[in-house]
């Protein structure tokens, strides 16, 4: 599982319910967790992007995009290298990747990327 959304209509999520999901990113219609849901819900630490029908940027300040089975972060204006989405195979990494009509250049592979 790569992406999820959450829509508003949810009001209780188990803890540990995103356990082991290392590469998810949660889209939440909610603008903030709700006080029903568990305090561990997102104990595997998934990227959060909450209000997502108004909002694009998780709560670790990364947009993030998918471009040939390989997850981009952009932030500050550059793009990194945050993981590929079960490619078994080459992988080419570009020069840039595009998002939201412009051109951000790839300027890092993050931690674990590949693993």
């Amino acid at each position: 599982m790569t992406n999820i959304v959450i829509p508003d209509s949810v009001s209780y999520i188990s803890d540990y319910a995103f356990a082991n999901c290392f590469k998810l990113i949660i889209s939440c219609e909610v603008e903030s967790k709700p006080s029903d849901w568990g305090v561990n819900w997102n104990a595997g630490s998934c990227s959060v992007i909450w209000d997502c029908n108004n909002n694009d940027i998780a709560y670790d300040g990364y947009r993030y995009v998918v471009i040939d089975g390989v997850r981009y972060g952009i932030k500050d204006n550059a793009a990194k290298v945050i993981g590929n989405i079960n490619i078994i195979g080459d992988i080419e990494i570009p020069l840039g990747v595009e998002y939201g009509g412009l051109l951000y250049s790839v300027t890092s592979i993050g931690r674990s990327a590949f693993a």
